[in-house]
């Protein structure tokens, strides 16, 4: 059996290019700014319960790491309230996350979230969509950041 080294030149199956796919999305939460950027949350001075706010418009040939998905609060919010993180107001990323847990608490996707029994693989995106936080209760201060890990399929 032999071995061939297709991996060199640029006559490599293979070629390698890693400035235009991997990534990792940063995606800042702040209560007070999604409030005051809408009309309606700013009259009503909170974000509602069961709310959506979509957070970020995933691109189409997209793949998302998602067993490596983090959830970092920066600035506690409302005590006792949790969210739920996915598709289309869904939780598939997050179920239930403490949005009160303590400033810099870090939280990564469980391994038996709604991607998958042990979440090993991807989620690939064909066409685009979005990603959601859906508030359980009424929101009114606090600041979260989610990381996201990724590649294009270009």
């Amino acid at each position: 059996m032999g071995t061939y080294n297709l991996t060199k030149g640029d006559t490599a199956i293979a070629a390698l290019s890693y400035s235009q796919g991997m990534f990792c999305v940063r995606i800042p939460v702040v209560v007070s700014e999604i409030i005051a950027a809408n009309a309606t949350l700013l009259a009503a001075a909170k974000i509602t319960a069961a709310d959506v706010i979509q957070l970020w418009d995933i691109p189409a040939k997209t793949v998302l790491l998602v067993s490596m998905a983090t959830f970092r609060v920066i600035t506690p919010g409302t005590a006792a309230n949790t969210a739920n993180i996915g598709l289309a107001g869904s939780n598939e990323m997050f179920a239930g996350i403490a949005l009160d847990a303590a400033a810099e608490t870090l939280t990564s996707v469980p391994k038996n979230g709604g991607w998958g029994t042990d979440n090993y693989g991807a989620v690939p995106f064909k066409t685009t969509d979005t990603l959601d936080m859906t508030f359980v209760a009424d929101e009114v201060i606090g600041s979260f950041v989610i990381y996201v890990p990724g590649y294009f399929c270009d």
